[in-house]
């Protein structure tokens, strides 16, 4: 019984860190499916996007991986359902990840979120960007709010992708002239 209380309480949580970032996030412009399938080499990843602290790294994901899992859960959920407020969050995080590393790195600007991320902690200011004001003070809460960032850098939605990882191109009616 207790077991199924905490998971109730995770879910619970979840919902509300994503429930305020789908308020905040702002409306993508096309639509796209994210691939279930794309499961990149987490050694890879880790090495082309952080110079140092590599140990640091591994441990963190290894000491969320539980979050990660149920917030990969709740996202293929609520995916069946609608996939667009997860579209917008991957943006929002996109979007936060450029604007945490253009203030870092002030001679770098960039504009792609697939570019290389060197600082660790850029994971963890986008995590705070996640949360209310009140929820920021919460560790419980950070723990999720990072496991939602490392989920999506996992599938490769922010830094540098693995060469031999394609990303998802948009869906959309319309002809795009880049592709």
């Amino acid at each position: 019984m207790e077991l199924l209380r905490e998971a109730e309480i995770n879910i619970n949580i979840i919902q509300e860190i994503f429930s305020f970032v789908f308020i905040n996030a702002s409306k993508t412009k096309t639509s796209r499916k994210l691939e279930a399938n794309r499961k990149p080499n987490l050694k890879i990843k880790f090495d082309i996007n952080f110079d140092e602290n590599q140990q640091i790294i591994r441990t963190t994901f290894r000491n969320n991986i539980r979050y990660i899992n149920l917030v990969k859960k709740f996202v293929e959920d609520q995916m069946k359902i609608d996939d667009q407020p997860v579209l917008d969050v991957v943006d929002r995080i996109q979007n936060l990840f450029i604007s945490h590393r253009n203030k870092k790195y002030m001679d770098m600007k960039i504009a792609n979120p697939n570019e290389q991320i060197f600082d660790f902690s850029i994971i963890d200011d986008i995590a705070i960007d996640l949360l209310t004001p009140e929820q920021k003070t919460n560790t419980h809460y950070m723990a999720y709010a990072k496991s939602i960032v490392l989920y999506f850098f996992e599938l490769c939605d922010i830094g540098k992708i693995p060469a031999r990882i394609k990303t998802p191109k948009p869906v959309s009616s319309q002809i795009d002239l880049f592709d």
